[in-house]
């Protein structure tokens, strides 16, 4: 137990600023280079890491339960912050503006849509179904019967 209870705290007291300075430390040396990577892994910083951090110090330090509402707030707004930074990490990374940078692979359009709405989606469902215990087969059998639906009704 007190080995745990220190491993913890090394972790939050020591690995998580060494992580927002390296962040921040990448950030400002690709600024020049690539401001939409900069800008994204900046958000990553500010957005995912406190909510991370107070999750963690909530469940594992001060032992709460998962099922209590507590918990499951600062969870759902630790996984919305990842939808909203990783959206623009993967604008910067998946798409050019005006010249392709060294990191960035020319790709359609519309797998990038693709891609961002795999990732709402699929955190969506973490939150409604693993964190709240909300049960979605309904919606998902509705959603399939409507796209059904929608093709066969395309045909005509």
């Amino acid at each position: 137990m007190y080995r745990a209870l220190v491993s913890w705290l090394l972790l939050l007291g020591i690995g998580f600023p060494l992580l927002g300075i390296l962040l921040n430390d990448a950030a400002a040396r690709i600024a020049p280079h690539q401001p939409k990577l900069a800008a994204a892994l900046r958000k990553i910083l500010c957005y995912v890491l406190p909510p991370l951090a107070t999750f963690l110090v909530i469940s594992q330090l001060l032992a709460f339960e998962p099922t209590t509402n507590t918990s499951r707030a600062i969870e759902t707004f630790a996984i919305a912050a990842l939808i909203v930074a990783g959206i623009p990490l993967i604008n910067s990374v998946f798409t050019a503006a005006d010249r392709v940078q060294g990191f960035q692979i020319k790709v359609p359009k519309l797998f990038f849509q693709v891609v961002r709405a795999a990732l709402v989606l699929g955190l969506g469902y973490r939150i409604l179904g693993g964190v709240w215990n909300i049960d979605l087969t309904g919606l998902a059998a509705a959603a399939g019967l409507g796209s059904l639906v929608i093709a066969l009704g395309s045909r005509i």
